[in-house]
């Protein structure tokens, strides 16, 4: 397994495999978010971390968030990664109304130009809550619904950091990665 480094938009994003585990890890542009994602090839352990890097205190108002994900797909069956995978993320946040909703496009292979928008989920709407959210993935026909959280970031959370995770619809593989994105 070979590590990937992608560095979309300013926002650069590393996995790196350790054994048969991958660790996937981010930083925003900014500085005032960084991401970091554990997977076990067993399983049996795995952990994210969203970190806000000074005060953040969130506007008023409605934005639309955008920018990118990556994430790894894993065979459950033997718990192998089978490929990593990025593109790109939108939100639309309601602050005045304490909602965010979305989805990820364009998912391609790192490094190539193979068409992964099978992979592709969307974000229920959700409450924001202390400067955070947590909602559910809708599931599509090649996914079963899952999970994703975030954190505003930034003075004046004008970014957004996060992570997901879904199962494929058969059941035999298991997708989890990592997201950024800022308002305009």
């Amino acid at each position: 397994m070979v590590s990937y480094n992608s560095n979309v938009g300013g926002f650069v994003i590393g996995v790196a495999p350790t054994g048969g585990d991958l660790i996937h890890s981010a930083q925003t542009p900014s500085n005032a978010g960084s991401m970091l994602l554990f997977v076990s090839q067993s399983f049996d352990v795995d952990g994210v971390r969203l970190e806000r890097v000074g005060e953040t205190v969130l506007p008023g108002g409605s934005a639309t968030f955008t920018g990118h994900f990556a994430l790894q797909n894993y065979l459950t069956a033997n718990r192998a990664p089978t490929g990593a995978v990025e593109g790109d993320i939108t939100l639309v946040v309601d602050f005045g109304a304490g909602t965010v909703a979305g989805g990820m496009s364009n998912a391609t292979g790192f490094a190539t130009d193979t068409d992964y928008s099978h992979f592709e989920v969307s974000f229920e709407e959700t409450s924001i809550v202390n400067g955070g959210f947590s909602g559910a993935t809708v599931a599509n026909g090649d996914n079963q619904a899952g999970t994703y959280d975030g954190l505003f970031v930034g003075a004046n959370g004008e970014e957004a950091i996060g992570h997901f995770t879904y199962l494929r619809s058969s059941g035999t593989d298991r997708r989890r990665g990592i997201f950024w994105a800022e308002s305009p």
